[in-house]
């Protein structure tokens, strides 16, 4: 903004009427206060009437005999004369004016007038006040408050010239748009910070404020700063006039809502995905069933999927490993379907997906590439398998078929599927987690069959029964399917364990335990997987037992696994012969182990070689 702009600017704010007269008596400027005492306009008036006949007093003195006159002649401040004018409605208004030079601000043989209007009745004489001769220092700091106001805001403040080329702005102006300097940005067209399609905006904006004259408020662009970032700004604008009354720029203010609009946009965000997987929510997933329902995308096809086993994997494992496989559940499903289908998760373990124009059997080889999907997933042996229920219904939706009657007929159709895979899922969960946990652990691969081993011939000779000796068998096999629950930077772990970790590590057999009672197969040696930790002293885990509270299967266990451990080897120790072994067993004995077994035990060994 120039000092003159911003001169008149501040001149039209007040209530005093002023106006510029050269020496040859012409108007060069009038405020609006003025214009509204005289009924005169800036346009009608500015160099084409003299101020005599605008200004001119009642009696008519003023055009031979003008107070301004002396000033401009000899230097001289005019301050406290009279003056009386005729305003628009005729009545005869007196006022106490000063005048002073403009010749030391560029401006030639020019002088500005001010008048405030005298309160005091045509009879009195008006009284000038004192403080009336420092009107030009008044005006000075009208001025510098001004510039203080517009720097003290936080939005920015700008004014540009009818080619969108920056005149003024303030510091914060500078701050939004990144640059140290608010003075580096003169002359610069807002064309610069703008793509095409936002400078297009501004554009027809400042087309139409120009064409109407009326101010338009909150609309949006894009800005790019000179450290490469994107800002969203929202913006006022509004036009600014010259002393002639025409068009001479724009003027407004500028507001940094870049973080507004991106919580706008989280907010929109939620208000149609899931939090948790990304995929669509089901507020959004029923309302594109009804958008669909128009018929235009005939024929649809609804998929229900279902996780099986959920709750059970939340309850043994934790409900952060459960909302971690529907998150796996969620980027499988990305992989079959195409990007114009409908992906939302609409229940704690239910997906569902809207495949428009997808006949029958464009839906079955769909289906197909889904389970295909799952079980390459599960062969990686990646965590916990996924087991899906998958059901689907297509159709030519009409007023007798809607969407939500497809839906109903896939969501049928998923639990008969789940009804049918019910009975294998809990075993083959177990199954899979064992195989996974053997594939990452190759220094434990066999540790269950040769702990079997040395079980079957420690049990034989402790007098186990037939019963006893299969769910030997079955703890053999499934004794570690609690560590399922365990992070794999913890299990596998070379170095030595913190108490905290060993802590988590102790946490297996109570996570098998529940495992086990939930699946019906492995429902019979629950409480030995439970169990099988614990010390003939009492200081094993995780109940304490002792003695003969523990139950001889699992004393034997504890034996047959502990001699497998110490002759294979494992990441935190390394393996040992069979006398090293024995003697090891023997320290244990009474402490850790059943010491008549051990007994027992090492005479199988002795035997064996």
């Amino acid at each position: 903004m120039t000092n003159r702009k911003l001169a008149q600017t501040v001149l039209n704010c007040i209530n005093e009427l002023v106006y510029v007269r050269d020496s040859k008596k012409n108007i060069l400027f009038m405020n609006r206060k003025a214009e509204m005492v005289t009924g005169w306009t800036s346009g009608e008036a500015v160099k084409k009437m003299k101020c005599f006949e605008i200004f001119g007093d009642s009696d008519g003195r003023c055009e031979d005999n003008c107070p301004c006159d002396s000033l401009l002649e000899k230097g001289v401040v005019g301050g406290g004369f009279e003056k009386s004018l005729t305003d628009q409605k005729g009545r005869i208004v007196r006022f106490i004016g000063s005048a002073f030079s403009l010749a030391e601000k560029g401006m030639g043989d020019c002088c500005i007038v001010v008048l405030e209007e005298c309160l005091n009745t045509l009879k009195k004489p008006c009284q000038r006040p004192e403080e009336h001769l420092e009107m030009k220092k008044t005006l000075l700091d009208t001025e510098e408050k001004y510039r203080q106001l517009l720097e003290s805001i936080e939005d920015g403040y700008y004014e540009i010239d009818l080619g969108g080329n920056l005149l003024y702005c303030n510091d914060a102006m500078a701050r939004i748009y990144g640059v140290a300097d608010k003075d580096s940005l003169k002359g610069i067209n807002y064309r610069v910070y703008t793509d095409e399609k936002n400078a297009e905006t501004v554009f027809q904006v400042y087309n139409r404020v120009f064409s109407t004259g009326k101010p338009e408020k909150g609309f949006s662009l894009e800005i790019k700063r000179p450290d490469g970032i994107t800002r969203t700004l929202e913006v006022s604008i509004s036009l600014t006039r010259d002393g002639e009354g025409k068009p001479a720029g724009f003027r407004g203010i500028v507001r940094d809502i870049t973080e507004r609009r991106q919580a706008e946009e989280r907010l929109k965000y939620l208000s149609m995905h899931d939090a948790m997987t990304g995929l669509y929510n089901r507020t959004y997933f029923e309302e594109e069933m009804a958008r669909l329902n128009s018929g235009r995308f005939s024929p649809v096809t609804i998929i229900c999927c279902d996780l099986d086993g959920l709750k059970q994997i939340n309850d043994n494992f934790g409900h952060k490993r459960g909302d971690d496989l529907l998150k796996t559940v969620a980027e499988i499903l990305k992989g079959p379907f195409r990007s114009s289908d409908v992906i939302a998760r609409v229940g704690g373990d239910e997906f569902a997906v809207i495949l428009p124009k997808t006949d029958e059997e464009a839906a079955r080889l769909t289906c197909e590439r889904l389970k295909q999907a799952i079980e390459t997933h599960n062969l990686k042996g990646s965590g916990i398998p996924i087991s899906l229920s998958i059901g689907r219904a297509t159709g030519f939706v009409s007023k007798e078929l809607t969407c939500d009657e497809l839906y109903r007929r896939a969501d049928n159709d998923m639990y008969r599927q789940k009804l049918q895979s019910k009975p294998v899922f809990g075993g083959t969960m177990v199954k899979s987690f064992i195989q996974a946990l053997e594939s990452k652990d190759f220094l434990a691969r066999g540790h269950a069959q040769r702990t079997l081993a040395y079980a079957n011939k420690l049990g034989t000779a402790a007098g186990l029964s037939r019963r006893e000796m299969e769910d030997l068998k079955l703890l053999a096999q499934f004794h570690d399917i609690g560590k399922a629950g365990i992070v794999e930077a913890v299990l596998f772990k070379r170095e030595p364990l913190t108490q905290e970790e060993w802590g988590e590590i102790k946490q297996h057999s109570e996570i098998g335990y529940r495992i086990a009672r939930s699946t019906p197969e492995l429902s019979s040696i629950a409480d030995w997987i439970l169990y099988h930790h614990e010390w003939w002293n009492g200081q094993g885990y995780p109940l304490g037992l002792k003695g003969q509270e523990i139950p001889l299967l699992c004393r034997v266990f504890s034996i047959a696994e502990a001699y497998e451990v110490i002759t294979s080897g494992r990441p935190y120790r390394e393996a040992v012969g069979t006398e090293e072994a024995r003697r090891e067993l023997e320290r244990g004995s009474g402490t850790q182990f059943d010491p008549d077994l051990i007994y027992l035990f090492i005479n199988i060994l002795a035997e064996s070689e």
